[in-house]
């Protein structure tokens, strides 16, 4: 309980009332597709991730792993606080406490399901630089369901959108993608989650789509799935 205790002098915050929200599955201040992202991991032992806010304004991050062993606090990066903790029953054992910035989540599993030969996966990952990668490469139609599910066509006018065949319409797509899996624009460092389908025949996997929402990229993976022991 020490550690704790040095929680809430480092911050002047009581941890137990944010311990007490994420084991209750009070997410926190989490968009809504990545609280629906926590409803389906709780329920497919997956990691489960809260964000509050102190009562100065910056976030905290609680992380339960998987397979519930662990839980650890994110702390603000300027609060000079990493310490570890002894074991408390919050889905799991909470054993750490660490700076955002040497602690940011890596990536995890969402769905993994045989269709015939291939195998389709579903990965969170926060990795700003491979989202870019995965969707640079993904396919024509795979961005025109990520047009659908970002709401271009609604959220703009028709002549404020790029020609879709032009070479400004990628750049495009790619700041909306981004805008989109932005956690928090008022948080330094700046966290992104994306979610990315992937596909493994033969032993070489590819990616397939990236979304900024889990209900979108578990659509594009059930279709897969379903109509996929070929291509959409």
């Amino acid at each position: 309980m020490g550690a704790l205790c040095a929680f809430a002098q480092a911050l002047d915050e009581e941890p137990d009332k944010f311990l007490a929200r994420h084991a209750n599955g009070d997410w926190g201040d989490l968009s809504e597709s990545d609280r629906q992202a926590n409803e389906h991991a709780v329920g497919h032992s997956l990691r489960v991730l809260s964000a509050y806010r102190l009562r100065t304004g910056e976030k905290i991050w609680i992380i339960t792993e998987a397979d519930r062993s662990v839980t650890t606090f994110l702390l603000p990066e300027d609060s000079g606080f990493s310490q570890s903790l002894s074991p408390l029953p919050v889905l799991g054992r909470i054993i750490s406490i660490g700076s955002r910035s040497s602690r940011m989540p890596q990536q995890e599993m969402f769905l993994e399901q045989l269709a015939g030969d291939r195998l389709i996966t579903v990965l969170k990952i926060y990795d700003r630089s491979y989202a870019h990668e995965v969707f640079v490469q993904v396919d024509d139609e795979a961005k025109k369901r990520l047009a659908i599910a970002l709401e271009i066509t609604e959220n703009y006018d028709p002549e404020n959108i790029p020609d879709a065949t032009g070479q400004y319409y990628e750049d495009f797509l790619w700041e909306e993608l981004s805008e989109a899996s932005l956690e928090d624009v008022r948080q330094s460092p700046q966290l992104y989650s994306f979610f990315v389908v992937t596909e493994t025949k033969a032993g070489k996997t590819r990616d397939i789509y990236i979304s900024a929402d889990w209900p979108s990229a578990e659509s594009y993976a059930q279709n897969r799935i379903a109509n996929g022991r070929g291509s959409l």
